[in-house]
């Protein structure tokens, strides 16, 4: 009887160990990601003017002659760039552009009445 009693329980074992390594790896898998998290390399075309990140499908078509890669916003910002609207890249600040200075205006001469 304890024969058939313990091999009942066995699967019951086996599952509880199971759930158990697979909690001890969920603690573990965070710590990992901290250290290979980088930011995402940002692609541009030519084209178009708008930057993905490269996991976008958008960017994924873009024509080989037609692609640009940059190191981060600021930079796709400044050459002109704007951020796709599907995979929403991270918006960067383009340089502030001196202001344009307005020429006089000219006086209309009078007319004749």
């Amino acid at each position: 009887m304890k024969r058939i009693v313990g091999l009942a329980m066995l699967p019951l074992l086996i599952c509880s160990l199971a759930f158990a390594q697979g909690k001890a790896a969920e603690k573990k898998a965070p710590e990992k990601a901290k250290t290979t998290e980088k930011a995402p390399e940002l692609v541009g075309s030519k084209s178009s003017k708008i930057y993905h990140t490269a996991t976008c499908k958008a960017a994924q078509r873009i024509d080989a002659k037609n692609k640009v890669t940059f190191k981060d916003a600021d930079e796709a910002a400044a050459a002109g760039y704007a951020p796709c609207k599907m995979c929403k890249p991270p918006a960067g600040k383009a340089p502030e552009k001196a202001p344009e200075k307005k020429a006089p205006e000219k006086k209309q001469p009078e007319g004749k009445k």
